[in-house]
């Protein structure tokens, strides 16, 4: 009987023991199972696992850097941008065009100013310092006092062709700061027996045999100053994304804002003044509007128009579709100065500037929208 009792004892702890590894295997398959079952995560090491009831209350203490703005060591006295040591020791050329002709390299010029004449017509004055390499450049018209007097407000060399006004007006000294293609022969050519055309070549020949100072005034006054750079200027004035200016019945110059290039494209009654050079439309970043007084003086056989360019008036200054009111003044010394509301000189954006001088009496025609 304890033979039977010891047996069954035996079969017990012998049934126990492979109920246990059996138990023991399975909990083995089902934890292998489980781990190859599991995704593998390249971030879910042991360094990176965070309690999921745990929140992250860390701040990142360092913003991000804003880009550095450098300063450019030469700068363009006209349109403020930057430009090589080269191009900043030569003074500006500033060409006296018609606007009645095919017009070429206006495109790439750093300011031109638009005059009205007696017979209802324009001329421009284009201003550039690196016109010596322009393949072509004209058509070069006669100057006026009031036109050569804005030229020196830019410390420029004046390039046209004779001089057509005779009535005596103030005016600026240009000596030395002139260069006359009806004296010099062989600077220029004419096309159609009426248009007068010249180049980068003929034009630096010519000044090189001249006593005509090329270098830069190192203290040449502009009549406004630049915002810094890496900034922008937004007026938040009165909208100005057409601009309408009546220079006579039968001379409109028109300006129409583009937003994707925030600049104005120059058009002439009605149609665009594209660069015959390179076909380019001919667009500003800023628009200056500038009243100005002036005189008629008929004679028998003639009629002269003079504009006052030295003395004082009001105006717009237009940039980014706003414009704002100003004030000018200008002295027969060669400098001018332009003012916002406040009396400071004028901030503007730097870049390629248009400058528009309208009979006073012309002023409340002039249409900004």
């Amino acid at each position: 009987m304890n033979k039977a009792r010891y047996g069954n004892y035996a079969k017990l702890i012998a049934f126990f023991l492979v109920a246990v590894l059996l138990i023991i295997g399975f909990g083995f398959a089902t934890e292998g199972w489980w781990q190859d079952a599991e995704p593998l995560d390249s971030d879910n090491t042991s360094d990176n696992l965070k309690d999921n009831n745990t929140i992250d209350t860390s701040t990142d203490t360092n913003p991000p850097t804003p880009p550095e703005i450098v300063t450019p060591e030469y700068t363009n006295s006209i349109t403020g941008l930057e430009i090589t040591e080269e191009e900043a020791r030569k003074r500006h050329y500033a060409f006296v065009l018609d606007t009645d002709s095919p017009l070429y390299g206006i495109s790439s010029c750093d300011l031109i100013a638009e005059f009205p004449t007696e017979n209802d017509s324009t001329r421009l004055l284009a201003f550039s310092n690196i016109a010596d390499k322009f393949s072509k450049i004209g058509s070069i018209s006669p100057t006026r006092t009031y036109i050569s007097n804005v030229g020196r407000f830019f410390s420029s060399i004046i390039i046209y062709n004779g001089n057509d006004g005779t009535a005596v007006t103030e005016s600026c000294e240009i000596r030395g700061s002139a260069f006359d293609l009806s004296e010099r022969l062989g600077h220029s050519y004419t096309e159609y027996t009426k248009f007068t055309y010249t180049n980068g070549d003929l034009i630096s020949a010519g000044i090189f045999n001249t006593n005509i100072n090329i270098t830069a005034e190192k203290d040449a006054k502009s009549p406004y100053n630049f915002v810094d750079f890496g900034s922008m200027l937004s007026l938040g004035g009165t909208a100005a994304k057409t601009v309408i200016l009546p220079f006579s019945d039968r001379s409109e110059t028109e300006l129409y804002y583009k937003s994707t290039d925030k600049c104005y494209t120059f058009n002439k009654n009605g149609s665009a003044k594209n660069d015959m050079l390179n076909d380019k439309k001919t667009t500003f970043k800023n628009v200056f509007i500038l009243f100005a007084d002036t005189v008629t003086y008929e004679a028998q056989e003639t009629t002269e128009l003079v504009m006052k360019t030295i003395g004082a008036g009001n105006g717009y200054y237009i940039t980014e579709g706003h414009s704002i009111p100003i004030t000018w003044e200008s002295t027969s010394d060669g400098t001018m100065t332009m003012y916002d509301k406040d009396g400071e000189k004028l901030t503007v954006n730097r870049g390629n500037s248009y400058m528009g001088f309208i009979k006073s009496s012309k002023a409340e025609n002039v249409k900004i929208s």
